[in-house]
């Protein structure tokens, strides 16, 4: 079909393989990415062996363009060619290499969720291609600007830990790649926002952002042979080296003719938290830097702190905050429903800089000189999921005076914390275990006392005194704990289940005590010892299973269930439930 179609697209061509704006483009000496069966290579070599460029779009790198092509029957490609330099045979062998490097490393992340799909490499006019995925979306710096919500070009921190957080989740899949795959270079303008499933601004609705990651020309696999790949490339191509602004500084230092780039996951986290900061302070964590002599620009990195981290919440005001963040106005008004007044403008700024700072921990733990000091990308992902998911309860907490949830690396993106979910199991089982024993002596010496105590009916000796006696205490106390079970199974059915629990209680210890001081001389000591001993069985019972409504168990969930997951989704816990109805 595709020769019966190339004569008409052709017809009238000029020398120079043009017709009108689109340029037919032929791909030659193809190898595929990934193996066919020989009847479906066939079919899918007629899709791709012939291209139309139009000119639509264009994207140019350190090294690289990227052009959308179409087949004659429209579907959009990218294809990628180098930038040959003039001139030395050796420099355009080096740019050659380093692009047989990329596609093996594109290969290898392609059909992966947040990366390009690759289909091949062949050559066009005798220059190197790979024809992939056409990503459509816009740069993650454009998206930035888009979605700023001030002059200086800043975005909500809560949007930009939430754009963190995917970006993250990213790089965590690059690390458990076979051959643990390092980006080497991630910048704004090497991750896209995809936009042809849903708007850009749909996805800051959702609070999920589809993200991709792409330009692999200085990237490497940590277990593989470096060879001349840092020296030659570098030598020949300074410019594909990663972006200054956002490079960690053992990467941007002094290297040797013969020496590779010192390259590691710690380096794109490094990258990446640098872009959150920018995303959030509308600048690097250290300035712009073109230009900049690398050596001192790692030195201000090593040895210098980064700029201050100021907000768009540092001279905002309620207007501002509903007109740009409507999402953090409610969860403000959330907030303030069980407040004893309405917060000021003051406060409420304060609260927002509390949970800001917060914020910049987080990213300021990435940016240390020290690599491995710095948290990588899975807990990182983790960190800042958990900051969305509690910033309306930290706001809450800001605005109280009590402590925020802390969100430090290694709490689930769903905001269920690991570390937060064994502290209030540890509290949980330990209050339950000491009412337990608490019940258990007072039931024991209960036993013992109706046993010792002389019969008050003397023809039922047998099981008013002695062992008898003693196991029908045993039985009669745990009537409270029965009257307090019943209400907790059916604590989901009561709309007061702490006041019901407590009536079970209590009905069971008044049986309880009436056939316990029976057994005893009425208005004896015993009586008095088995009542007071009966309210404290009562008032242990009732914490018991108080502590199971107080303090329930947090259900667990994995990041990825959640992490795609629109919050408004999400089955609200009780206590957003009851702020609602206030609200």
């Amino acid at each position: 079909m595709t020769d019966r179609l190339l004569p008409e697209i052709g017809s009238g061509l000029p020398d120079n393989g043009r017709c009108g704006r689109a340029r037919v483009i032929r791909l030659e000496d193809f190898s595929l990415a990934e193996p066919l069966h020989p009847r479906s290579r066939e079919a899918f070599e007629r899709r791709v062996l012939t291209l139309l460029d139009g000119g639509e779009a264009v994207r140019r790198g350190g090294f690289a363009e990227v052009r959308l092509v179409r087949n004659v029957w429209g579907e959009a490609f990218a294809l990628k060619t180098p930038h040959l330099l003039d001139g030395a045979t050796k420099a355009k062998a080096a740019v050659e290499d380093a692009f047989r490097r990329e596609y093996q490393l594109f290969c290898r992340m392609s059909g992966i969720k947040g990366f390009p799909r690759v289909y091949g490499m062949g050559t066009v006019d005798g220059k190197l291609a790979i024809l992939m995925e056409w990503v459509e979306g816009v740069p993650l710096g454009k998206a930035a600007r888009i979605l700023s919500v001030d002059d200086e070009g800043r975005m909500s921190p809560l949007a930009a830990a939430r754009v963190g957080r995917d970006l993250f989740e990213l790089l965590s899949r690059m690390s458990v790649v076979d051959g643990n795959i390092v980006h080497g270079d991630v910048s704004p303008s090497n991750v896209l926002v995809r936009t042809d499933r849903i708007s850009l601004a749909e996805q800051m609705d959702e609070g999920a952002f589809d993200l991709c990651i792409v330009d692999f020309g200085s990237a490497q696999m940590l277990d593989s042979s470096r060879e001349s790949y840092g020296s030659q490339f570098e030598r020949f191509v300074p410019a594909s080296s990663a972006t200054p602004e956002f490079a960690a500084p053992e990467f941007l230092g002094s290297r040797s003719e013969n020496a590779a780039p010192a390259i590691g996951p710690h380096c794109d986290v490094y990258a990446a938290a640098s872009v959150v900061f920018q995303l959030v302070v509308g600048q690097p964590p250290f300035g712009a830097a073109r230009g900049e002599d690398p050596d001192v620009l790692a030195d201000r990195k090593r040895y210098e702190a980064p700029v201050p981290f100021a907000t768009c919440h540092i001279n905002c005001d309620g207007g501002a905050i509903s007109a740009y963040e409507p999402e953090v106005a409610v969860d403000l008004r959330l907030a303030a429903a069980g407040l004893p007044h309405p917060p000021s403008a003051e406060e409420s700024r304060a609260a927002l800089l509390q949970l800001d700072a917060q914020l910049d921990e987080l990213l300021t733990s990435c940016l240390s000189p020290v690599p491995e000091q710095r948290p990588s990308a899975r807990k990182m992902r983790d960190a800042l999921g958990a900051f969305s998911f509690h910033y309306r309860d930290n706001l809450e907490n800001a605005l109280r005076g009590a402590p925020l949830v802390p969100c430090v690396p290694g709490s689930l993106a769903d905001g269920y914390g690991e570390t937060v979910r064994a502290r209030r199991s540890a509290v949980r089982v330990g209050l339950k275990a000491a009412c337990a024993i608490i019940a258990l002596g007072i039931v024991i010496a209960s036993a013992v006392v109706v046993g010792r105590t002389p019969c008050a009916f003397g023809n039922l000796s047998a099981i008013s005194s002695g062992p008898g006696a003693s196991v029908a205490a045993v039985m009669l106390a745990a009537l409270p704990f029965a009257g307090g079970g019943v209400a907790y199974m059916l604590r989901s059915k009561l709309r007061r289940p702490l006041p019901a629990i407590g009536l079970g209680v209590c009905l069971g210890a008044v049986f309880s005590f009436l056939c316990l001081v029976s057994f005893g001389p009425v208005g004896s000591d015993v009586a008095l010892m088995l009542g007071s001993g009966i309210c404290a069985l009562s008032a242990a019972m009732w914490l018991f299973f108080a502590l199971g409504v107080l303090i329930p168990d947090m259900p667990e969930k994995t990041p990825e269930s959640t992490a795609s997951q629109p919050r408004a989704l999400m089955e609200p816990s009780a206590s957003e439930a009851i702020e609602r109805k206030v609200f």
